[in-house]
């Protein structure tokens, strides 16, 4: 599968979200609610552009990292509780994965311009090098 998809770091994070947000067995009953209600308070506080695009599944490294650290600053206490019902392997395997994206955003800021400039001076050449580029 790895040979026909690249890897995309946003899907790996999302597993660790699915994995923080269902209520497993031997977890307390509001940890589950504790975690949504502080989330997306703080989305809500933040805006549209920060909530939409979670609400639909769309993970942007820039809005979680400022979500993150919100939810850090307004409930620590929480932390622990995270570490235990999650597992400190799953949510280092998961820093990996957002460290991940925020370079890709960080390169897509830089070089985005650049790659869109030269994917319209080839695209009567090699269309789809052209696309690809775009991508």
């Amino acid at each position: 599968l790895s040979a026909i998809n690249p890897y995309m770091p946003n899907l790996s994070a999302t597993w660790m979200f699915q994995n923080a947000f269902v209520q497993f067995p031997g977890r307390p009953a509001d940890f589950v609610y504790r975690l949504m209600r502080l989330n997306y308070a703080i989305m809500a506080d933040l805006g549209d552009d920060v909530l939409r695009p979670f609400n639909q599944d769309v993970v942007q490294p820039r809005a979680l990292l400022h979500v993150l650290a919100l939810a850090t600053l307004r409930d620590p206490a929480n932390i622990p509780r995270l570490l235990y019902h999650i597992g400190p392997a799953e949510i280092a395997d998961w820093t990996r994965h957002f460290a991940a994206m925020l370079a890709y955003d960080a390169l897509h800021a830089a070089l985005g311009p650049a790659v869109r400039g030269a994917a319209e001076k080839i695209d009567d050449v090699d269309k789809r090098l052209a696309f690809r580029m775009r991508r």
